[in-house]
């Protein structure tokens, strides 16, 4: 990659970094106001409603959602659209009218406590994932960054005010929950067609042709085949869990687990998925010499910035959830200590799976989305036969976090990526991560410091070697100076 391409890159990265950034930094300070208002329980009960939505949200746009960046020409990926939102509006008629014939047997199957006259927010959620997923991959092919940062931001302040004001002045359910994502949704949604949505629309109106719709459905094949399956399976392997934990275990177990995976998925949103993102729009435009050169740079980074975090989740996850969250939240520190290491593996490979899409060899990733998703169930299966939930955990984190590195080596293999190059900066990180676990070690064992003083030295632990992350990385440094 030239300078001006690094240059670009890191200035898209910073700016879509800035959106989770803002967003997280806001989280760090409502949650624990949120956690002190909403019970375990109740998160548990809104996380399993939503969680059958998303099964039925991923229906929409087909899979063709992700092909919006794909095409040289303007006018082709206009026709994307249009075929996306046209994909979108019929399993939303679906899931309607399965509402109307069956909300009550399923409300009777889950034994949800959420009014059966609620489940009419499920097609509502079907229609707004599949058009926000529309006009954001249409925002990113035009490289509309600062709009999807105002879109998210603006809907994560909305929904997380409508979250206070009502849980503390009308009351503290799990609807209210789920009503404030169904806002976070539409808000996004308004926000992208305001600002860049309409500026498309001149172009739309005169595009409707079936010759061309079926041509571009002929082209781009793969896409419902293989990668709407695979968003399918990859979502069911998210949800699966929530589902399972709720029915088998206790809406509690459900909420534990949910703030778990939230306060992990806190460098994944903030970095990786922004990173991803540009990531994507950027290969797509590149050689495969290229798309080699940006991988293991990228790879590197994550795994560098990312190492010591890891092990101070793994030492210190109790710890840091019962200062953050309350008391009632300590239990969620365990769940995370254990499933760090699998949300570790997928930070650091998360924008190298978007070569499969690019490479057009889909159909490994459904492959991969289906062993996972067996992993989970078989891993859920085997804690309820024990009736110890921690059981499950340890087996999805560690199967998990075997199987995405098996995915990783060999998508780097496939864009000519040697093996020595994906291990070498775990050796430069090596010698500092036994430094940081001896010091943890003493200072939580040895010297029994409080929870206060043991976040304390983390942090500055943190803060310290990330400071030395960005001075001994060349490619960092020079792209962050370049940027700035």
């Amino acid at each position: 990659m030239n300078r001006l391409g690094q240059n670009s890159f890191i200035k898209d990265t910073v700016t879509m970094a800035s959106s989770p950034l803002i967003t997280q930094l806001l989280g760090l300070m409502i949650i624990p106001l949120i956690t002190r208002i909403y019970s375990p329980e109740m998160f548990g009960l809104a996380a399993t409603f939503m969680a059958l939505s998303c099964i039925f949200a991923e229906f929409a746009g087909f899979g063709f959602s992700s092909a919006i960046l794909l095409p040289d020409k303007d006018e082709t990926a206009n026709y994307i659209f249009i075929m996306v939102i046209i994909f979108t509006i019929i399993p939303f008629f679906v899931t309607s009218s399965i509402i109307i014939l069956f909300s009550s047997q399923i409300a009777a199957q889950i034994s949800l406590a959420i009014p059966i006259s609620y489940y009419w927010l499920i097609p509502i959620l079907v229609l707004t994932h599949g058009v926000f997923q529309a006009l954001r991959y249409l925002t990113i092919r035009n490289a509309g960054f600062s709009k999807l940062v105002y879109a998210n931001v603006s809907a994560y302040i909305i929904e997380n005010s409508f979250l206070i004001f009502v849980g503390i002045f009308v009351a503290a359910e799990p609807i209210v929950i789920i009503i404030a994502a169904v806002i976070s949704a539409v808000t996004r949604i308004l926000i992208l067609i305001i600002n860049v949505g309409y500026k498309k629309m001149y172009h739309l109106p005169h595009i409707f042709s079936i010759a061309k719709y079926k041509n571009l459905f002929k082209r781009y094949k793969k896409f419902p085949i293989f990668t709407l399956p695979t968003n399918i399976i990859s979502r069911y392997v998210v949800q699966i869990p929530i589902i399972i934990f709720t029915a088998l275990f206790s809406a509690k177990a459900c909420g534990y687990y949910i703030f778990a995976t939230r306060i992990l998925n806190l460098p994944v949103n903030l970095i990786g998925n922004s990173v991803s993102e540009v990531y994507f729009q950027r290969s797509a435009l590149l050689q495969m010499e290229g798309k080699k050169e940006i991988s293991i740079r990228l790879f590197s980074i994550l795994t560098e910035i990312s190492f010591i975090p890891l092990i101070i989740v793994v030492l210190l996850g109790q710890e840091i959830f019962l200062l953050l969250l309350g008391s009632n939240w300590s239990e969620a520190g365990l769940y995370a200590q254990v499933l760090s290491i699998s949300v570790f593996v997928r930070f650091i490979f998360a924008p190298s799976s978007y070569l499969l899409i690019l490479l057009e060899k889909q159909q490994y990733q459904l492959y991969f989305n289906i062993i996972l998703t067996i992993i989970t169930i078989l891993s859920l299966a085997i804690g309820y036969l024990f009736k110890e939930i921690i059981i499950s955990l340890v087996l999805i984190s560690f199967l998990s976090a075997a199987l995405h590195v098996f995915m990783g080596c060999y998508m780097f293999k496939l864009i000519g990526i040697k093996f020595i190059e994906i291990i070498k900066p775990f050796i430069k990180v090596f010698p500092i991560v036994l430094l940081v676990i001896l010091i943890l070690f003493l200072s939580k064992i040895v010297f029994s410091f409080d929870n206060f003083i043991l976040i304390i030295i983390a942090c500055i632990i943190m803060i310290s070697y990330m400071f030395y992350v960005v001075y001994t990385n060349k490619y960092l440094l020079g792209a962050l100076k370049r940027a700035f």
